[in-house]
């Protein structure tokens, strides 16, 4: 679909977040973190393959991003994480989208459409604060991330999600931007 910064948010859990890396990486990049084909690099060995900030073994940080040495403005492929929904790891991940990636003296990343994916949207995504200025710090996390981006999808699925329905949709904060529902 054109994504070339793709973030899958699996849930609060390592073991959550293992089981999705992995199946990201047999259904999607491809290979594993050793660079072993699998799942769908089996059936087209001579595509190009996306690349993968994390592996089943290590959610994301800023020391493994800079050790690949990728910059989002000049990748092909697309650029996926597999992370969990931990406020340290999301601050981490906007850090280093920032610092690494803006474009001089703006305070966006052009031209790299992001997509979004929120395993269990209904679990600490959502703004649980009575001051809507205030936002919960996951919420405020998720919101900082998808702001440094012009193209942007946000996705977020559950299997309860009734939940996101009572939050209101005019709810905008001047520096995050509108909510996330």
């Amino acid at each position: 679909a054109g994504y070339k910064f793709i973030v899958v948010i699996a849930g609060i859990h390592n073991n959550l977040r293992k089981q999705t890396q992995e199946r990201v990486d047999e259904g999607f990049v491809g290979r594993n973190n050793n660079g072993n084909l699998l799942g769908v690099g089996l059936r087209n060995k001579g595509r190009s393959f996306p690349a993968s900030l994390t592996n089943p073994k290590s959610d994301f940080t800023i020391k493994q991003a800079k050790a690949t040495n990728i910059k989002l403005n000049s990748i092909t492929d697309p650029v996926i994480v597999v992370i969990k929904k931990n406020v340290k790891t999301l601050s981490a991940l906007h850090e280093w989208l920032k610092n690494f990636n803006t474009a001089p003296g703006s305070e966006h990343i052009p031209d790299i459409p992001m997509l979004m994916i929120d395993d269990e949207a209904d679990h600490a995504s959502i703004n649980t604060s009575k001051e809507h200025n205030d936002p919960t710090r996951t919420n405020q996390e998720l919101r900082r991330i998808l702001k440094l981006f012009r193209q942007k999808s946000y996705i977020g699925y559950t299997a309860t999600p009734f939940a996101n329905i009572f939050i209101n949709p005019d709810s905008e904060e001047e520096m995050l931007g509108d909510d996330l529902f």
